[in-house]
């Protein structure tokens, strides 16, 4: 009933994978700035457990917070 959301979701990993890819040039490229924790998020996709999505947003905030500084050079 649905072909283009059943083709969608069967090329959503090309998708996904496009896109980091793009993220990688742009990032490299010095056109963006990612902010991004060192290791890999302690959740899932659909993470529900607070305490886990505290630690993950931790873990983000310190990133950001080592970094402050660059990124106020960056915005400007």
């Amino acid at each position: 009933k649905y072909p283009e959301f059943i083709e969608t979701m069967a090329n959503r990993h090309n998708h996904y994978n496009e896109t980091l890819d793009y993220i990688f040039e742009q990032e490299d490229a010095k056109k963006i700035l990612v902010i991004r924790p060192k290791t890999a998020l302690p959740v899932s996709r659909t993470e529900k457990d607070p305490e886990k999505l505290e630690l993950a947003y931790e873990m983000g905030r310190q990133v950001a917070t080592e970094r402050l500084e660059e990124i106020k050079e960056y915005l400007k």
